[in-house]
């Protein structure tokens, strides 16, 4: 065991005990299991003393030998177990073709899992044994493949299973040739092919569970077993690797685990607003690098990303690369430290690693006490000592007091540092409903002075009646979601806003339909374009850059459903994806599915909204369905509006109302006019101000990066710390923005591609500004 570390962990003590024939020195009779209980109880407890750092695992029994009976006898020994094996084989006679997937055959290992809930199954033998049946019958090799592929695609949607192997792979004794995937003579058989072809979900550890969860393709992470028992509480982990910027020319080297011997802690030493797409991006394109530096990203909201394979070598502390795995928090910690939630999953993440990668407590370390620099920033050893903070994290995790040096009582800090996090939210919640009810009244003053104003404009007035409508939409948009955030009612439209129905030219849209994963039997009906009366507006529920590619994985190896639910993916730049026909009754809005559209918005809007690129795309999508399908603007609904789901997300209609943005925006589209692009949060320090609608597309990238305010006339960018002004503003506005003390400046470029040429450039460089130097 101690010679194979390095390639393997996990290893099954003995193998079916229970056959019939006794070939394992045991037999099917009760006694057998009671004696091979108490061997297995001592052999585990000698073998974690020798190796600590194995996980063992209780093993396959016979079927059926009597092997539902025998693990019941052996209970105290499967609980000892790290893991369960199971073995799952079926038999196919004359008529009964599926056995592979019945609960007495291929799906066995379902009456183990409702024994032992709590146990992660590895099915260690499965196969076809048809062979062995009295008189025996041989399936052919086709035959033999399709049940395989099938069988793993039946094996996918239960969590709790972390692999199945199938018997054999080859045998010189020509008795074993019917289960092999490789005869003697190197001839390969068709399983090979058709396994190496399917269709495979994202890979996870697997985790406790009953069936198949909506979000098992997107959360890694299990509770860590220690002798049978939980040991560490689950720590949820997503997965982002895959998705992030990576170069391509180079990649980092790969390592075994068991080289792994340090957890080193890094800071951003940036703002906690920085994800981590934008610096994997910026150390790809910058700094040359083959991918982000970390193995494990934390936000300030103490969520947990996966950044890098555990087996990557990133490039992160030098000549410790290669021994380490590391872990950034979100933010600048030279004067503050991270929050009390970064603490607390961030002590959670490293007790779990600790454990399973057998890591102590010494060899937890911050980036500076190993090189030349300032991360983690210079509270980890002074000032605040935020190293103690998560020694102690770990420590709770753990379920014992951190010893030493490292063991400061640490509940009273974290918890008045809770209690002045909750009082100074206090004082700005208080400081932000009086500012709200200030600027309702405001608002409403402004809006009934406009409304006046354009009463009287002549009705040839043209560019100025534009202006005071699409000033009037702004200032309706920011009153209803002042209303809304002061507890008032609901604000009627404006019967100033100009009438919906001119035309609108059909949004650039990207057809993947055919690109996406489908289910190899199953499809989905169709219906005539005619029957659709609704437009259902969804958001993806995960972080926006989980992709269409991997949520169409999801829902065909997952939930077994035909392809993707969407019909439109709108992704964070903006990009419009088509996933599905028109015609397509795909699942996604129950028993509306047959009368909609589902239009998905990446990202999770439980606490945010969409970027104004999504927004602002959206929009013009939705302008666009309404108009080609001769639909009201009431046929916009969001998914919550017709089942008991949180979808498209709390801030649909809550605070931040994206619901009332996307409105607006659909309204200004189809009027033929510009929409006044906000931020959930206006800040008045960036405007983006593009002269023209078209421009949007071009500027997709840049504003998906920085996040500016967006709009098309200088007075709606009156009063912005900065204004970038792009295209074929007016003439005069710099001196008009100026005058009113913004900073401005003029980006070169007056054709759609030059404009897109510049702003890419800015978002790839991470530069908000070409010349003026922001604070």
């Amino acid at each position: 065991m101690r010679a194979l570390r390095p390639y393997c962990v996990k290893f099954e003590i003995h193998n079916e005990p229970n056959h019939l024939a006794g070939y394992e020195g045991w037999g099917q009779e009760d006694y057998h299991a009671q004696d091979f209980n108490a061997w297995f109880l001592e052999t585990w407890r000698l073998l974690k003393q020798a190796c600590p750092w194995a996980s063992l695992g209780f093993p396959g029994l016979a079927i059926p030998h009597r092997d539902l009976e025998w693990i019941e006898i052996c209970r105290p020994a499967v609980e000892r177990a790290d893991w369960l094996g199971v073995h799952c084989y079926w038999q196919t006679p004359p008529g009964q073709t599926n056995n592979h997937l019945s609960k007495f055959w291929g799906g066995r290992f379902q009456s183990y899992h409702q024994k032992f809930p709590a146990k992660i199954i590895d099915i260690t033998e499965c196969g076809n044994s048809t062979i062995q049946a009295e008189p025996p019958i041989a399936d052919t090799e086709p035959d033999l493949a399709r049940q395989a592929v099938q069988y793993y695609q039946e094996l996918f949607k239960y969590p709790y299973l972390n692999s199945a192997s199938f018997f054999l792979l080859s045998s010189p004794d020509p008795t074993w040739d019917f289960f092999t995937w490789r005869a003697e003579n190197r001839r390969v058989k068709p399983v090979v092919a058709q396994v190496g072809k399917l269709n495979r979900p994202v890979l996870l550890t697997a985790r406790p569970g009953i069936g198949p969860r909506p979000d098992a393709a997107l959360e890694a992470g299990t509770p860590v077993t220690l002798g049978g028992q939980q040991a560490l509480p689950a720590v949820r982990v997503l997965n982002i690797a895959d998705s992030l910027p990576r170069s391509q020319s180079s990649r980092y080297p790969d390592r075994p685990l068991a080289q792994i011997n340090q957890i080193i802690i890094h800071h951003t030493a940036v703002s906690e607003k920085v994800g981590p797409v934008r610096i994997a991006r910026l150390q790809v394109e910058r700094d040359g690098k083959p991918g982000i530096s970390w193995h494990y990203f934390i936000t300030e909201d103490g969520t947990i990303y996966q950044t890098n394979a555990l087996t990557t070598v990133s490039a992160h502390t030098g000549g410790h690369n290669r021994n380490s795995l590391a872990i950034a928090f979100a933010g600048n910690f030279t004067a503050t430290i991270p929050t009390p939630v970064q603490l607390q999953t961030g002590g959670a993440l490293c007790a779990t690693l600790m454990l399973q990668l057998n890591i102590g407590s010494q060899n937890i370390k911050g980036a500076g006490e190993l090189v030349a620099t300032e991360s983690p920033g210079r509270q980890w050893l002074q000032g605040a000592n935020w190293k103690s903070l998560l020694q102690a994290q770990i420590g709770r995790a753990q379920g014992v007091t951190p010893a030493g040096s490292l063991a400061p009582p640490a509940q009273p800090a974290i918890q008045s540092e809770d209690t002045l996090q909750l009082k100074t939210q206090l004082a700005q919640l208080s400081a932000q409903l009086a500012q709200i009810k200030s600027a309702y009244n405001a608002a409403q003053q402004q809006i009934a002075r406009l409304q006046a104003e354009l009463a009287q404009t002549a009705p040839g007035g043209g560019g100025k009646v534009a202006a005071l409508q699409e000033r009037v939409a702004a200032l309706e948009l920011q009153l209803s979601i002042a209303r809304k955030a002061a507890g008032l009612p609901p604000m009627e439209v404006s019967p100033t806003a100009a009438p919906a129905g001119a035309a609108v030219q059909p949004p650039p849209v990207t057809s993947i339909i055919n690109q996406l994963a489908r289910h190899p039997t199953k499809q989905y009906a169709t219906r005539p374009e005619q029957a659709i009366r609704q437009l259902v507006v969804h958001h993806t529920g995960v972080p926006p850059e989980v992709g269409p590619e991997r949520i169409a994985d999801f829902y065909v190896t997952k939930n077994g459903w035909p392809g993707i639910g969407f019909h439109y993916f709108i992704g964070q730049e903006g990009t419009i994806y088509q996933t599905n026909a028109h015609t397509t009754i795909s699942f996604h809005a129950g028993k509306a599915n047959d009368t909609s559209l589902g239009l998905a918005f990446a990202g999770d809007f439980s606490n945010l909204t969409p970027t104004p690129a999504q927004i602002n795309q959206g929009a013009h999508l939705i302008a666009w369905l309404l108009n080609s399908l001769n639909l009201p603007p009431t046929a916009v609904i969001g998914h919550k509006d017709l089942a008991d789901t949180p979808c498209p997300g709390k801030q649909w209609s809550r605070e931040q109302n994206w619901q009332q943005m996307l409105r607006q925006a659909v309204q200004a589209r189809r009027a033929g006019q510009p929409a006044a692009l906000t931020t959930p949060v206006s800040t008045r320090y960036h405007f983006l101000l593009l002269g023209a609608p078209a421009n949007i597309d071009s500027a997709a990238r840049y504003i998906a990066e920085f996040q500016p305010q967006v709009g098309f006339t200088p007075a709606q960018a009156q009063g912005y710390r900065y204004v970038t002004v792009v295209g074929n503003a007016p003439a005069g506005a710099e001196a008009q923005l100026k005058a009113g003390g913004s900073r401005v400046e003029r980006l070169p470029g007056n054709t759609a591609a030059a404009i897109k040429s510049l702003l890419d450039n800015l978002a790839r460089t991470n530069r908000r500004f070409l010349a003026l130097q922001g604070d």
